[in-house]
């Protein structure tokens, strides 16, 4: 007979839980709507009734994870200054993006930094009682990304004038930069995005190693623009007198190395992975390959550029004898950078921090997959200059939670 009834009734969880939900979502609002209305009401008979003259009531609607918030409140002229103003607006927190709540933002925001905006206004619709189209999201995403850039650039600013005084003491910093080629709309070329990554070393995690108090930072800046974008994020953070030496693990690219020309602080290395990858790629020749590696995992730098002098000098073939030349202005205009920091003679780092290691470096392709690629590459997707731009830097943040939350708990 019981189920006879439940098979009448055809109860079904999910629809019972988004009945709850909505009905819930519809009380808060309701809630919420009352409480402003009854504090628009007190502000209202409390006011200085010599300064704000009542002229109106008009309603005001935010979009929350509940759905459309819509309420009345009272608007004023402010005889002093002559301006109108709600004193409901000025008295609550409301921290909006537009017309769009705090919390609303952030739920769009993780949701578009792992899929596309349409994906994402399809969840938001699932998950909350708004909806969204998908160009609304990109263009909260645009005003987000655009307000980062802002305050990147009061720090860089502040960084050129000295007054960015970081009081995190590290002796030692890690820095690891590449670059991303991502397809810009219009273009026929893509484009490629910056990205650094700094970190204090590494700290081992079950049976694997994770750097330590990691932060990015991304975009499309000239070079000048980049380091200093780096550099104020690092002085913003830590007690730069106190830095003895940070190590930068680049690929080669002159982006990446210009800035140690004139820095001694940093202490510049041509990135493993490369180093390899270049052999692999360029040295057609099975044997020379295998011999050139060879004396690379040996670290005898002098014996691979007499190597591939040699077999430059005896290849006939004009193709082979390019890629062979490539290899060695690679190595040799990286010569001083083929050199691991721990095997550097002129630097003596200092023991690492209690719970911390000092090791190779190296993350840099896999952070650039995990934290830009997955979301930003692929699929056929591409992009504007400044939508990416957004984007990126939105993703560097995320990513960046560990520090930031520390910073700013």
């Amino acid at each position: 007979m019981n189920n006879i009834i439940l098979d009448e009734m055809k109860l079904n969880f999910k629809d019972i839980e988004k009945e709850i939900f909505d009905v819930v979502c519809e009380a808060g609002l309701s809630r919420i709507r009352l409480m402003f209305e009854d504090l628009d009401k007190y502000l209202c008979e409390n006011r200085d009734k010599k300064r704000y003259r009542y002229k109106d009531k008009i309603e005001k609607t935010i979009q929350t994870i509940m759905g459309d918030l819509t309420f009345s409140r009272r608007y004023y002229i402010d005889k002093y200054t002559n301006k109108g103003v709600f004193l409901l607006d000025s008295n609550l927190d409301l921290d909006l993006v537009g017309r769009t709540s705090q919390n609303l933002i952030e739920r769009m925001i993780e949701n578009a930094s792992d899929d596309s905006y349409r994906k994402t206004a399809d969840k938001i619709e699932e998950s909350t009682l708004t909806k969204v189209s998908h160009q609304t999201i990109k263009n909260k995403l645009d005003f987000v990304g655009e307000a980062i850039e802002k305050l990147e650039n009061d720090r860089m600013d502040k960084y050129l004038k000295n007054e960015l005084k970081g009081t995190k003491e590290v002796s030692v910093l890690f820095e690891e930069k590449d670059g991303i080629y991502l397809k810009i709309q219009g273009q026929k070329n893509k484009h490629e995005l910056k990205v650094a990554k700094i970190y204090e070393g590494w700290a081992k995690n079950n049976a694997n190693h994770e750097t330590v108090n990691t932060i990015y930072f991304s975009g499309y800046e000239d070079t000048d623009k980049f380091d200093l974008l780096v550099n104020s994020g690092i002085a913003e953070i830590y007690d730069e007198d106190k830095i003895e030496h940070i190590i930068l693990n680049g690929d080669g690219a002159p982006w990446i190395s210009a800035e140690t020309e004139n820095n001694i602080q940093k202490i510049y290395q041509l990135d493993l992975f490369h180093i390899y990858q270049k052999a692999n790629r360029k040295i057609k020749d099975e044997d020379l390959r295998k011999e050139t590696k060879k004396l690379l995992k040996k670290k005898k730098y002098d014996k691979v550029l007499e190597k591939l002098k040699e077999s430059i000098d005896t290849e006939s073939d004009e193709g082979i004898k390019e890629e062979l030349k490539e290899v060695y202005s690679y190595y040799n205009n990286n010569y001083d950078a083929l050199t691991r920091y721990q095997d550097r003679e002129d630097i003596i780092l200092p023991e690492p921090p209690e719970d911390l290691e000092f090791k190779g470096l190296g993350t840099m392709e896999g952070s650039i997959r995990n934290v830009i690629a997955t979301r930003m590459k692929g699929n056929g997707t591409s992009w504007s200059t400044e939508g990416a731009n957004h984007m990126s830097k939105i993703l560097c943040i995320k990513h960046s939670k560990a520090l930031r939350e520390e910073r700013h708990p």
